[in-house]
């Protein structure tokens, strides 16, 4: 009821019926508390990600964020709530995904890796993940998850760069060289 009563006892009074409305009462309360433990417990996991989370309907409009500051693409998740993907994520970025929204529809999984400037203007080397949503055979909606894959990108760059430079050392070398572990092996 509005005055917080949520079951009661008729007379004459049963101890035993008494009992058992009492104990399902708190397993109730407990039951609440522990779902309301969990429900924070995955906001904040989900909202500290260090990844980009988003939920789009059927027709791509954002349903859920986890960007709360908006440091991915300039607009918060309260912002993004109900706005097209291809507005949030910029139209350049939407047509690399283009010629994989048929096979998400169809429940494909897609991994991608690209490029996108965040809202701080800085270069970001992105691990793009769409996984579909689809219900008895229909499509309800996605799920988007940007990985910043940046560090790693730089690191293989300048490993790509060594290397190149180190065939390009050995083949203008007019001597034979031969490399060996410390054994002399060849």
């Amino acid at each position: 009821s509005d005055a917080g009563g949520v079951d009661f006892i008729s007379k004459p009074f049963d101890a035993t019926l008494c009992r058992l409305r009492v104990v399902n009462q708190i397993r109730l309360k407990q039951q609440a508390d522990a779902l309301a433990r969990a429900e924070r417990d995955l906001n904040y996991l989900v909202h500290n990600l260090p990844a980009f989370v988003c939920y789009c309907d059927a027709e791509l409009r954002v349903l859920f964020s986890n960007d709360v500051r908006g440091a991915w693409f300039g607009k918060a998740a309260d912002e993004m709530h109900g706005a097209n993907l291809a507005d949030i994520i910029g139209e350049a970025f939407f047509q690399i995904l283009t010629p994989h929204w048929q096979g998400i529809r169809e429940g494909t999984k897609v991994s991608v890796e690209l490029t996108i400037h965040s809202s701080d203007g800085a270069e970001r080397f992105v691990q793009a993940s769409l996984v579909s949503r689809v219900h008895d055979g229909v499509f309800c909606g996605c799920l988007m998850l940007l990985t910043d894959i940046t560090t790693r990108k730089q690191v293989e760059m300048a490993l790509h760069d060594e290397k190149e430079r180190i065939r390009i050392t050995l083949h203008s070398i007019g001597d034979a060289v031969i490399a060996t572990d410390i054994d002399g092996a060849v």
